[in-house]
């Protein structure tokens, strides 16, 4: 592969880590933070609604200033994924 084609391929990467992992990092924290801030229900989806748009901004950051895309990537989509399942986890059961 050319270097132009290989370069084009690390932007893209890099675009997807910042719009789709950001996302998931920002819904997966959270949604981890409305199970474990010891505040009323209410008042902590509100929190964590708020703190999600400052996330999201963060990891979009980090995908570009990251040294490369894997890192980019793995640097956002590694804690969002592990914030999902903690989120899962601490997850009331329907019953």
């Amino acid at each position: 592969m050319s270097s132009d084609v290989l370069h084009a391929s690390a932007v893209v990467l890099r675009i997807c880590t910042a719009v789709f992992g950001g996302y998931l990092l920002a819904v997966s924290l959270g949604a981890t933070m409305v199970h474990t801030l010891p505040l009323h229900r209410a008042e902590a989806v509100d929190l964590s609604i708020a703190l999600s748009f400052l996330v999201h901004a963060a990891a979009a950051l980090w995908a570009f200033a990251a040294g490369t895309a894997m890192r980019a990537a793995v640097g956002v989509l590694g804690p969002g994924v592990l914030l999902g399942l903690l989120a899962l986890f601490l997850a009331p059961t329907g019953s």
